[in-house]
């Protein structure tokens, strides 16, 4: 049965407790605490809602901004122009918005939301008790996935995704896309993982074999550890089931094409084709798993040419589609 995805109001009465970063997308995780599941199997804590925000932002406390999306390009521990390095790197070291991210989880929240004002092109704000509020503004006209609220889901994945971030508008004499027919699909965001997979699997095996960089890996009986942001303290999940190493194409491809990522990671591959097979020639299972989030009532099919090159490889495809319904 088909579900409505979430509005900013059902956030109403809710607490915001949770606030952090993955690269340069913010998220904030309201209602009550829970476990959920990665795509790549990682237990964490979520909320019964998840914000994920990619435009420009601010939280403002008595009408003072604390904290905003620019504080990315500074580093920890410093506020003025002069006193960023001409080699600080975001990606690589921590910053003024981790240190400050870090006090208002700590000191601040929770809050509830107490009123939800939208605005103009996908803009809005989040009232919350004590003064506190959180505003978001799309301010591109290049395609991307400005703001999304979601359910995680319990298990693995998420759910009822909601995008509203496509207000873009256009002006004479600059074309849309070089592509017109490709953008009118409307698939809004993508994704694609590598994954080798086995109850006996050991991920040192693959990374010394593939010569390939993860972004996630554990064998079986490894105990799951998370620590909780707010007072730093760790807890301790049932173990994984069995061993897995997996590589993703989210941090090095930004496109909603979902054969980009697919071939991307066939790119990778591809060269050593000779020991992904000998992995499988052992009993491992490996398959590229596949996320992509759009308007269209179909997920979007890989072409015939990708699909062959990854039954070239012996590997499957596993695809998680969620629909976006932009219309009320």
């Amino acid at each position: 049965m088909t579900r409505s995805p979430p509005n900013l109001r059902d956030l109403l009465g809710l607490p915001w407790w949770a606030i952090g970063r993955a690269a340069n997308l913010q998220w904030l995780h309201f209602g009550s605490r829970k476990l959920g599941r990665s795509p790549l199997g990682v237990t964490r804590e979520v909320g019964d809602y998840a914000l994920h925000v990619q435009a420009p932002w601010r939280v403002c406390l008595s009408e003072r901004i604390v904290l905003g999306s620019s504080d990315l390009t500074f580093p920890r521990g410093t506020s003025r122009l002069d006193e960023r390095p001409d080699t600080f790197d975001w990606k690589q070291q921590l910053t003024r918005l981790d240190e400050l991210a870090e006090a208002l989880e700590a000191h601040v929240l929770p809050r509830k939301v107490i009123e939800v004002r939208t605005g103009l092109c996908g803009s809005f704000t989040l009232i919350f008790e004590g003064d506190l509020t959180f505003e978001a503004f799309p301010d591109a006209t290049v395609e991307t996935e400005s703001w999304r609220l979601f359910e995680p889901r319990e298990t693995t994945g998420e759910d009822y995704i909601d995008e509203p971030a496509l207000h873009r508008g256009s002006l004479p004499g600059v074309p849309d896309s070089l592509d017109p027919d490709l953008r009118a699909t409307r698939y809004t965001s993508a994704r694609a993982s590598v994954r080798f997979m086995g109850d006996s699997l050991d991920p040192l095996d693959v990374t010394l074999l593939l010569r390939l960089p993860y972004d996630h890996a554990h064998r079986d009986g490894e105990p799951r550890l998370g620590r909780r942001r707010g007072d730093h303290s760790v807890h301790e999940y049932a173990p994984y089931r069995q061993g897995m190493w997996s590589m993703s194409s989210e941090d090095w491809i930004r496109s909603v094409d979902l054969d980009a990522h697919v071939r991307w990671l066939l790119d990778q591959l591809e060269s050593r084709a000779e020991q992904v097979k000998e992995l499988l020639s052992r009993g491992v299972f490996g398959d590229i798993y596949c996320f992509a989030s759009g308007t269209p009532a179909e997920s979007p099919a890989l072409p015939e040419a990708t699909l062959a090159r990854v039954a070239a490889l012996g590997l499957e495809i596993d695809t998680d589609y969620y629909r976006s319904d932009v219309e009320e």
